[in-house]
């Protein structure tokens, strides 16, 4: 899948926001929402990369807040029927959190 630039945008800005303490705020997240809806919607890859984001995040990562928020952005941009394989992947170069993956 190539990315388009609000993608990557909202991959630059996902990094951005976690490297401080790996954690997401509201604000963050609406920080990153801005560049996938700056035409007024989010298209299918940009659905896929919130969608990407928001399933790397653990329990411990939400406070009430964003909970509330998350689940508002699932059920406004229907990211239920989202495949975590249509998000391209970020590259990191290495930094954050191990996972099995890594």
């Amino acid at each position: 899948m190539t990315e388009s630039r609000s993608a990557k945008e909202m991959l630059a800005r996902s990094i951005a926001a976690m490297t401080d303490d790996w954690k997401l705020s509201v604000d963050e997240l609406d920080h990153i929402l801005e560049a996938g809806l700056e035409d007024g919607y989010l298209d299918e890859e940009e659905r896929a990369v919130l969608f990407r984001i928001l399933s790397r995040l653990s329990a411990k990562d939400f406070s009430p807040q964003l909970w509330n928020h998350v689940e508002y952005l699932i059920r406004k941009h229907d990211l239920d029927g989202v495949e975590e394989a249509e998000a391209p992947r970020p590259r990191m170069n290495g930094a954050g959190p191990k996972t099995e993956e890594s």
